[in-house]
């Protein structure tokens, strides 16, 4: 797995640096939005507001960080090298599946989320695009 590290952001490294309020869908156009907060870890803890967006979603699953393998979590958004998951996806033979698919792993301070999407996904903090 390999930590994603986000522009002006920086590596969020824990768990506990995304706090998610909200999960929308929508299956018309394979969009997956996560918004909520994220922790600065500064001695004042301010908390930021954030939007994920992951367009041509394939694939995505939420579990409950206590059902989760928690020593596979290195970083708070990671891409999967060498994914188990999209080669047996890739096996099914279905054409919606590209190259531009990437599998990622989001962990928040409750819930860790498995998705396969396009991979120009982006993070936008307090309105600015950073990635």
């Amino acid at each position: 797995m390999k930590p994603v590290k986000l522009p002006k952001v920086g590596l969020l490294q824990y768990r506990d640096s995304i706090f998610l309020d909200e999960v929308r869908y929508s299956n018309s156009c394979g969009t997956l939005r996560l918004t909520g907060d994220i922790s600065t870890a500064t001695d004042d803890n301010e908390f930021i507001p954030y939007e994920l967006v992951f367009k041509r979603v394939l694939y995505f699953q939420s579990i409950e960080l206590d059902f989760y393998e928690e020593n596979k979590l290195i970083a708070s958004i990671m891409q999967v090298e060498d994914s188990a998951l999209l080669n047996t996806l890739q096996q099914k033979g279905n054409t919606k599946l590209t190259p531009q698919h990437s599998h990622y792993i989001v962990a928040t301070y409750d819930e860790v989320f498995e998705i396969v999407a396009q991979h120009d996904f982006t993070f936008s903090v307090k309105g600015v695009l950073t990635y």
